[in-house]
């Protein structure tokens, strides 16, 4: 088993945050992780415009990180909004 620390940052933009739990998918050179489920509640409040989310997925080795899916899930009370690439970072060669 593996821990993956996962990083998501919003943006302060306009319509930056969402109101929806959202999954996330991890792929590596070997292996291709499990949905993981990011969930936003009363609670827990997460993807608020201009934060910083934490989460950690455990999960088997993947090998090197080749890519990474994400997704959310529409609320039937809260329109989706749009998820947008701010900023695309290469992963280093060997």
């Amino acid at each position: 088993m593996i821990a993956y620390e996962i990083t998501i940052v919003t943006s302060d933009k306009k319509e930056g945050g969402m109101m929806h739990n959202a999954w996330l998918i991890l792929e590596g050179d070997k292996k291709k992780s499990r949905e993981f489920l990011m969930k936003n509640s009363p609670v827990h409040k997460v993807f608020r415009k201009g934060c910083t989310d934490t989460f950690t997925l455990d999960g088997r080795y993947l090998g090197k990180l080749k890519k990474v899916i994400l997704g959310a899930v529409q609320r039937e009370d809260k329109p989706l909004g749009k998820i947008s690439l701010l900023e695309e970072k290469k992963c280093a060669k060997d």
